[in-house]
């Protein structure tokens, strides 16, 4: 007698914002552990085949690597289509439910609220801008730090990481075990973190009133959905933050109206060539 639990497809239409929320930083995780387990067992069947193929290796130590480069290949062949296959699943998906929030309608308050998280999010944009202004000119304001002829004083960039936490609702109880369920660990899975990179260089000629630059802190309106007048934000300015969330992060429209803390730090990235 078969047991096993009949699992009905995924449907868009039956999500709630909380389930995308779940959804969203676990795929991003998993996808990411796979991407780079992938990456690794590539590279060591290169390695090994060609250790297999050089001739100043022994030939019994060549055999061995050749059969272990065929067995590291076959793994390697099977976790990329399981990868390749995960990922078209999950972005077919992701966009399947964001497609569904079209025919969502949104009420006065919700509306409301996004327009209330835009503007917080304008006010983030202000406070991680001037940060980035007092890095560079703290930097610039120094000498140029050297030790026996080494000179480090080109700085190129600033990543500004950010950890997005989400407020989940209580329309799947089962995303709130009881005590017994204390081993999972669901409050990171209402965690997704992304990656804004910016030249530091531009601060110092920042000119707000170029409409040729894009990016944070820029004051222009980055909402690109204007033609579609069914949208529920169109016609609404964005700023750069909520078109990053909402547009390449796949947060979506239900995952701001529970966007509830951002958590952001900006580091100073320096890098370039030392020559002996």
């Amino acid at each position: 007698m078969n047991t096993t639990p009949q699992i009905s497809p995924l449907n868009s239409d039956d999500c709630r914002p909380s389930d995308l929320l779940m959804l969203l930083p676990l795929c991003q995780h998993s996808a990411a552990g796979m991407t780079s387990a992938v990456i690794s067992l590539d590279y060591l069947h290169q390695e090994l085949s060609m250790l297999a193929h050089a001739n100043d290796i022994p030939v019994s130590l060549r055999e061995y690597f050749l059969k272990l480069g065929g067995q590291i290949g076959g793994v390697h062949a099977q976790l990329r289509a399981v990868q390749v296959a995960a990922k078209n699943e999950i972005q077919d998906f992701l966009l399947s439910a964001r497609q569904s929030e079209r025919s969502v309608a949104f009420s006065a308050a919700e509306i409301a609220k996004l327009v209330q998280v835009n503007s917080r999010l304008v006010e983030l944009e202000k406070a991680i801008y001037t940060r980035i202004v007092d890095i560079h000119s703290h930097l610039h304001g120094l000498d140029s730090p050297a030790l026996d002829g080494l000179k480090w004083d080109q700085w190129d960039g600033a990543d500004v990481e950010m950890q997005l936490r989400f407020a989940l609702d209580s329309e799947r109880p089962s995303y709130y075990p009881d005590e017994s369920g204390e081993s999972i660990d669901l409050e990171q899975l209402s965690i997704t973190v992304m990656n804004i990179h910016l030249d530091i260089n531009d601060v110092k000629n920042f000119d707000p009133g170029n409409s040729e630059y894009w990016g944070l802190g820029d004051g222009e309106d980055h909402n690109d959905i204007h033609s579609d007048c069914d949208h529920p934000l169109a016609g609404l300015p964005l700023c750069f933050l909520f078109h990053e969330l909402f547009d390449h992060a796949d947060v979506g429209l239900r995952g701001m109206l529970h966007l509830e803390e951002i958590w952001f730090d900006v580091k100073l990235q320096q890098s370039g060539w030392f020559r002996l």
